[in-house]
């Protein structure tokens, strides 16, 4: 694999080290002969300038969280040889390597997974748990199984004296589905524990401060449902499982999304502004030592606030993106090559998703389309209209949507569930350099479960 790498620039020395460790692994997990990685020092001092920032030391050659990140895994997998993957669970990334004190374990998990023990069973005599920077902290051993925390963050299980590679007994527990945050409202959260042991067990099972006991059959599965009142509710639950035949303990992050509220009417304040306090900015040439002239520079370059609410059944959305330069000479169907917006819009159930766009064309006039829709709705209404106008460095997008025309129908209570999001494309010089978004799921693929959950309150 020849010259791979991450400048720190691109989220920061502590990311850059992490992509060391999983592209590093993950090479030689697929048989590479050889790994480089770029580069050894940083090329310059422009903090914003990606081709300054690739290093692994500063100009001035001080180490940066790359290089004592790279010591560790050499000293970690020095001589080793690659064994194999364990497959645990969607969106862990698990390593195997032999190494002359035993196993070595190289694992992460993607972004979402958050924070879970995972059961390992091992014949070693001892094993430690270690952070990419190499501090250690033993891992307690109980009759060949043991649990081992796994985060987005890579790290190390050092199985010392065994003789085979570990086998993965999966998660002890897990999500039965992502729990939603309504506004004010309790919140129930359903939890599966697993017993991957010979004999039922009675597993005294937590969420925060709340706690009940489990029933599980040996080789199998029971819910434990947690009923939260609002005030309880905060963005991260913990939940911990005990299984005292075995005297194991396993823990879960249980991240909460909180849905957001669509008003009844446009507030003063911005209900987005991006990327000031919400979203991220996504440049196509942060890699090309040639293009950085296009890099993003500034709110000043391109930034946005938006404003969201409902009225009598309609979604409007207002956004005031300011841009200074404007470019926008394509046609309806391919306005995202240039200054425009994207929009995502689905709800729970719905098969498929709208996805709309909205341009100011170099003749003044708006221009609409949709290059995605639901099952079963090929055409977009006439009824989505738009008014763009532009006035200095600032475009303003005035949208009208229709929910009920979209097939967006509220429930017996009135309540109207909806996943939704923007970005905002940027061409300042006649091709498409990147853009700001709310969340992803449009610019660099396509992924509708990762927009922002909203609710629409249609009666009072």
């Amino acid at each position: 694999f020849n010259e791979t790498g991450l400048a720190s620039v691109q989220g920061g020395e502590h990311r850059q080290a992490e992509a060391l460790v999983k592209k590093l692994t993950f090479c030689w997990s697929r048989n590479g002969i050889g790994y480089f990685w770029y580069d050894l020092r940083n090329d310059g001092y422009d903090a914003k300038d990606h081709e300054h920032t690739y290093g692994m030391m500063t100009t001035d050659y001080y180490p940066k969280a790359v290089y004592p990140t790279y010591a560790n895994l050499t000293r970690q997998l020095k001589g080793a040889s690659y064994v194999s993957q364990l497959q645990i669970a969607e969106g862990i990334w698990a390593f195997v390597f032999a190494t002359a004190e035993g196993h070595c374990l190289t694992w992460w998990g993607e972004p979402g997974v958050g924070s879970q023990d995972i059961l390992l069973q091992t014949n070693a005599s001892s094993a430690v748990a270690i952070d990419i920077m190499g501090n250690e902290k033993e891992l307690p051993l109980r009759n060949g199984s043991l649990t081992a925390q796994v985060t987005e963050v890579p790290a190390y299980v050092k199985l010392i004296g065994s003789t085979h590679a570990p086998v993965a007994g999966g998660r002890l527990i897990r999500l039965a589905s992502h729990p939603y945050a309504m506004p004010e409202e309790p919140l129930e959260v359903k939890l599966i524990v697993a017993n991957p042991f010979d004999s039922a067990q009675e597993v005294a099972v937590s969420l925060g401060s709340l706690h009940q006991t489990a029933q599980v059959p040996a080789h199998g599965e029971a819910t434990a449902a947690f009923a939260l009142e609002a005030a309880q509710i905060s963005d991260t639950l913990t939940a911990t499982a005990h299984f005292p035949a075995t005297d194991i303990h396993a823990s879960l992050e249980v991240p909460v999304t909180r849905v957001r509220l669509v008003a009844n009417g446009s507030g003063e304040n911005p209900d987005f502004s991006i990327p000031d306090t919400d979203g991220a900015v996504i440049d196509l040439a942060a890699a090309d030592p040639n293009s950085q002239h296009l890099l993003w520079q500034g709110t000043q370059d391109l930034s946005a606030r938006a404003w969201i609410w409902h009225a009598d059944g309609t979604l409007r959305i207002r956004i005031l993106a300011t841009d200074d330069y404007h470019v926008q000479n394509e046609q309806a169907s391919t306005i995202w090559r240039a200054d425009s917006v994207q929009m995502g819009l689905t709800a729970p159930g719905m098969k498929g998703y709208w996805e709309l766009g909205f341009a100011l064309g170099n003749g003044g006039q708006p221009l609409i389309t949709s290059w995605a829709s639901p099952l079963g709705r090929a055409d977009l209404p006439a009824s989505v209209q738009a008014n763009v106008t532009r006035q200095g460095t600032t475009t303003n997008y005035d949208l009208t949507i229709p929910l009920a025309d979209l097939g967006f129908v509220p429930d017996q209570d009135g309540i109207l569930k909806l996943d939704f999001s923007f970005l905002i494309n940027e061409s300042d010089r006649g091709s498409r350099e990147g853009w700001i978004e709310l969340t992803q799921g449009i610019g660099q693929g396509k992924d509708p479960s990762l927009f922002m959950p909203l609710v629409i309150r249609t009666r009072p």
